[in-house]
């Protein structure tokens, strides 16, 4: 320890002990609770120029200059505050270090108050502790540069007005990422008055309206982020463009807010809204890093608990709960879509939701209980026990299941349109995890006799793979939200293409019908996005490329292979498809088209594989390689670029 760090800690311990006010507490006539930066400050939203005068008071009013006006010392305070690079958290804060860290045991010994200072100073001493108080890759230097910066990323009024209905309509029934809506869109209320009455767009009214504070800055990120995920929704012919601004602007705001040095609550959902944006328009593996960063931040984030303050309300610690149950959430649905090993249950937060012993609960809660099962699973799959458990997990999810509320189990008991599109919702997102647990079972489809449990499990499986499908297509026939969320569009496609690779479902009619009429759906939403963008547009605006890929599949195979019994009310798969607007496209032109930019792989360029698994093409791959073939243009096991026809 340095002899500055030292001299800092004593002034710390001496200014404790002499018990005067902050300066900026001072100045205001408010109560002080002698942290730093302290309570007050932090609530107001400055904790930057939350700052002591360490010297004796009596020895600073004999050391005015006779004449010398007292607004100096105030000026060199205000200086001071501006070039501050380090700030501690309030004494009374929990740590967020583990419970064994230096820090953590020297807080929990220290004799008395006065000694807290020493304790809280050890992690900044033992470099545990962030000191930069302006994000560090950035240009913005100072306040001049930041208030410019936030003039020109900061949304009008008009933006709320057009996108924020999408967000509530569209995202947030499904998608409950915001702790607390109703707090929100007060604070949107205050932030559309400030921009009404012109204060986003005067230099010195956003200063004295501390638009520039951590706090504020941390709502813009906040609901820019908001308006991303909305305008994704939205109708409008610049939807994609709004998306990609809104997301940038959000992302530079994040900048302006520390996120990365300082995060808080508000920043974590800024970045949980971000990484379902990024899923939305077909860049979950950038959604998949993200969120690593994100639960790593949250981790950093002091949240309220009773161990730091025997005061903290019991609505504090459930938003707290909520906001890891979101992280929990995310991970689980990305984790499983791409089948990789979740992030979080290596951070202690996978714990299970206990289940009230009385039923209702909400979709919201019941999707709780189903990612934290699923978390479970793939964390026992990754330790090779999940084999003996997965009938365990079945009955789990049953359980969450049954105790929704009942609407979520039966469509007559929906009462409105939002019930009975989150019923389609819940049985999606259950179907599907049904389904995963079941792989297995469909990996080994060639295993026979003597296996009650490997053919329970196929049961469940090829019920769940249709129940993804039908959910699907009612779903989509009421609302937007399934065609535009990739979770969604996931389940969805992956089901067709495992009912079609699977020998067990292969050449069932009602299967193919199934196929077919999922095909059939997301090619009016291709014409409908290349007849409204022009022909030379090869992007989708909410297929990927790789459920582009897919469907490319799907059609082909579904055109190779029509059964003789399918339903003659189902068109054709080459006939042409009625776009939103009802002029018909030609579909065939359009897909050969798509299939310049998503070529599939030439028949028999590779001996190991081809379209069609029934033909004996596809040597050693069981259905699930064939599905992760054409979702991720790999198969285990195998080179890269033997399958790579991009």
């Amino acid at each position: 320890m340095d002899r500055e760090s030292v001299q800092r800690v004593l002034r710390d311990r001496r200014r404790l002990q002499e018990g005067r006010a902050c300066y900026p507490c001072q100045q205001r006539k408010v109560k002080c609770d002698k942290t730093q930066p302290c309570r007050t400050c932090q609530k107001r939203g400055h904790p930057e120029i939350c700052m002591y005068d360490t010297q004796p008071q009596e020895s600073t009013r004999r050391s005015y200059p006779r004449g010398t006006p007292r607004r100096n010392t105030r000026d060199a305070a205000e200086r001071q505050g501006s070039e501050v690079v380090g700030q501690r958290r309030p004494a009374t804060d929990v740590s967020p270090q583990g419970h064994d860290s230096v820090s953590a045991i020297l807080f929990a010994k220290v004799p008395s108050p006065n000694d807290e200072p020493l304790a809280q100073n050890v992690r900044e001493v033992l470099g545990l502790e962030n000191t930069l108080i302006s994000y560090l890759f950035t240009e913005i230097s100072g306040q001049e540069d930041a208030v410019i910066s936030l003039m020109a990323i900061a949304p009008r009024s008009k933006d709320v007005e057009r996108f924020y209905q999408h967000y509530r309509t569209h995202v947030a029934p499904f998608s409950p990422i915001l702790l607390n809506a109703d707090r929100f869109e007060l604070d949107l209320s205050v932030y559309l008055k400030a921009e009404t009455a012109g204060e986003l767009k005067n230099r010195q009214r956003l200063v004295e309206g501390e638009w520039i504070s951590r706090k504020r800055l941390s709502f813009v990120a906040l609901l820019l982020s908001v308006l991303a995920s909305g305008a994704h929704f939205s109708d409008a012919p610049e939807s994609t463009s709004a998306t990609h601004s809104f997301a940038k602007r959000s992302f530079q705001a994040l900048r302006l807010a520390n996120f990365l040095f300082q995060p808080s609550a508000s920043d974590i959902q800024t970045l949980l809204i971000l990484g379902n944006t990024l899923q939305n328009v077909g860049q979950s593996d950038a959604a998949w890093a993200l969120l690593g960063t994100t639960i790593r931040l949250a981790q950093a984030v002091n949240f309220p608990s009773k161990s730091s303050d025997p005061n903290t309300s019991e609505d504090a610690i459930a938003e707290t709960r909520l906001l890891r149950t979101r992280v929990i959430w995310q991970d689980a649905l990305l984790s499983i879509c791409h089948d990789r090993p979740p992030a979080i249950y290596s951070h202690g937060w996978s714990k299970e939701p206990q289940l009230p012993a009385t039923a209702d609960l909400s979709y919201a809660e019941v999707m709780d209980r189903l990612c934290s099962l699923s978390i479970e699973f793939m964390q026992r799959k990754s330790l090779g026990i999940w084999d003996k458990s997965r009938t365990d997990l079945l009955r789990g999810v049953d359980t969450a299941y049954a105790k929704g509320v009942n609407y979520l189990r039966d469509t007559g008991a929906c009462k409105d349109l939002s019930q009975l599109l989150e019923h389609y919702a819940l049985k999606m997102h259950v179907a599907f995890s049904i389904t995963y647990i079941c792989r297995p079972a469909i990996r080994n489809s060639t295993q026979t006799g003597g296996q009650d449990i490997l053919d329970a499990l196929r049961l469940r499986a090829r019920e769940s793979l249709a129940q993804v499908c039908h959910a699907f297509l009612e779903f989509q026939a009421l609302s937007v939200v399934p065609r535009r969320t990739w979770s969604m569009l996931h389940e969805a496609l992956s089901a067709a293409l495992l009912l079609y690779a699977w020998d067990e479902t292969r050449n069932d009619p009602d299967c193919r019908r199934l196929q077919q009429r999922v095909v059939d759906v997301f090619t009016t939403e291709v014409v409908d996005t290349i007849s409204n963008d022009g022909p030379d547009l090869p992007e989708t605006r909410w297929l990927s490329p790789q459920h582009v890929r897919t469907l490319l599949t799907l059609r082909e195979v579904l055109a190779q292979n029509q059964h003789p019994n399918a339903s003659a009310e189902q068109p054709p798969s080459g006939d042409p498809a009625p776009s939103a607007s009802g002029v018909y496209v030609d579909s065939n032109a359009m897909f050969d088209a798509m299939n310049s930019y998503f070529p599939l792989p030439p028949s028999g360029a590779n001996p190991a594989f081809d379209l069609n698994p029934g033909d004996g093409g596809m040597v050693g791959l069981s259905p699930l390689d064939y599905l992760n073939y054409y979702m991720n243009g790999t198969i285990p096991g195998m080179p890269d670029d033997e399958f790579n026809f991009e």
